[in-house]
């Protein structure tokens, strides 16, 4: 029975999308997801690893988009949604684009293996705003999906530190960050403790809901950033962050 998988449709930024999910709680495709998948190019010939690929939208909708990318592997940690990402790949005929890898962060991925671009969209949400924040009345993070750690640093800086060994020269990090819900100063000092440079890449302001503000406004626990007010409601803020030029970088 945890096994099956069913075909859902998604709309992700006036873009549909069939997708294979899990008979168990697993991350939604969402506003981050089609922020990520418009916001990241990928030149004819590249190699690209994600990381954190969950049921596979950015990685189908990227290879859609780029046909003429050389290959992405896609990461993905919990072996039931791995299960639906393989099953994704192979709805939308993509096994010779996409190759789906079950692991931890860089662990499944071939030591010598190389990206011109590696990102990913696990968006660094701390635990308890990831499990506390819901839309239409479900957990932004389901129970027995990570979060980014207790400061929501955790994960995104050992995607950062890891990343290096895995990238060319030249090559591309983008990962993405919540001010309002994670450890943002934590997470940048991380990546310029590897990476020569870091910048800001692309930022997307994400409307509140009534129920959402009320929740932000009754916590116990404060936000990392405040969020922008507006009436009843509000908004909160996603930013994609680049990387390049690694420290100690070992084709140097």
């Amino acid at each position: 029975m945890g096994n099956e998988l069913k075909l859902e449709h998604f709309v992700l930024d006036k873009v549909g999308l069939d997708l294979y999910i899990p008979n168990q709680p697993y991350f939604k495709p969402n506003t981050i997801t089609a922020f990520v998948a418009n916001s990241i190019e990928i030149p004819n010939g590249a190699i690209v690893i994600e990381q954190g690929a969950g049921i596979g939208p950015i990685s189908i909708l990227l290879a859609k988009k780029y046909p003429n990318l050389s290959h992405m592997y896609s990461v993905e940690k919990k072996e039931y949604q791995f299960r639906a990402l393989k099953r994704n790949i192979e709805h939308y005929n993509l096994e010779d684009k996409l190759t789906p890898q079950l692991g931890d962060l860089f662990k499944p991925i071939p030591y010598n293996l190389k990206a011109d671009i590696i990102f990913s969209d696990a968006s660094g949400m701390s635990e308890y705003w990831g499990r506390n924040m819901e839309t239409n009345g479900e957990s932004w993070y389901p129970k027995g999906i990570e979060t980014g750690g207790e400061d929501g640093a955790e994960v995104l800086c050992n995607f950062i530190a890891q990343s290096i060994h895995h990238l060319k020269q030249n090559g591309e990090v983008y990962f993405t960050i919540v001010p309002n819900f994670s450890d943002t100063k934590r997470i940048i000092e991380t990546a310029r403790k590897n990476y020569k440079q870091v910048e800001p890449f692309k930022q997307k302001e994400i409307g509140l809901t009534t129920e959402q503000r009320q929740t932000i406004d009754a916590a116990a626990n404060k936000l990392y950033q405040d969020i922008e007010k507006r009436g009843s409601r509000g908004t909160w803020i996603c930013e994609i962050w680049k990387a390049t030029n690694p420290i100690n970088n070992p084709h140097q």
